[in-house]
């Protein structure tokens, strides 16, 4: 089934592009439903084309990181394509942050976050990770360390 629509002429150029990006998205996510990995299919989308899973949050003065190091977040990116955290919230040099990056092996969170479930069991029907509670981060010295431990769940 392929999505039809019409503009009204008061809506902006700006505003269409965004309409067609969404359609689109809708198009190849109808033909991906009969992949047994629509989750990722849609993750591996939406990071092509620059869309976060997390638009509602605090984007105006987000942060993504590739990774961690301990309890610092490390290898600053211009978006959230290939980003694990995003930083949100930000006030002087405090923030907050949650996981934004694929299903991995639950020990990798050790110094970051707090898993709510055991993921260990079951890792490879895992497909997702949801932040439950977002973490506290702190800016020291040009570097992001991790003050509260975010809350995260495997599904």
């Amino acid at each position: 089934m392929k999505y039809i629509y019409s503009f009204n002429e008061n809506i902006s150029t700006e505003t269409k592009s965004k309409i067609d990006m969404v359609l689109k998205l809708l198009n190849e996510i109808q033909v991906l439903n009969k992949s047994d990995n629509i989750r990722q299919a849609i993750q591996l989308i939406m990071r092509e084309n620059n869309i976060s899973t997390n638009n509602s949050i605090g984007d105006s003065n987000a942060l993504y990181f590739e990774s961690k190091s301990n309890n610092i977040l490390i290898g600053k990116l211009p978006n959230s394509a290939n980003a694990k955290f995003k930083v949100f919230d930000i006030n002087g040099n405090d923030g907050k942050f949650i996981y934004i990056g694929p299903a991995i092996n639950e020990n990798w969170f050790e110094t970051v976050c707090n898993i709510t479930n055991l993921a260990s069991e079951e890792l490879g029907r895992k497909t997702k990770i949801i932040t439950t509670q977002a973490g506290i981060v702190r800016n020291e010295n040009d570097n992001w360390v991790v003050i509260k431990r975010a809350n995260i769940k495997f599904e």
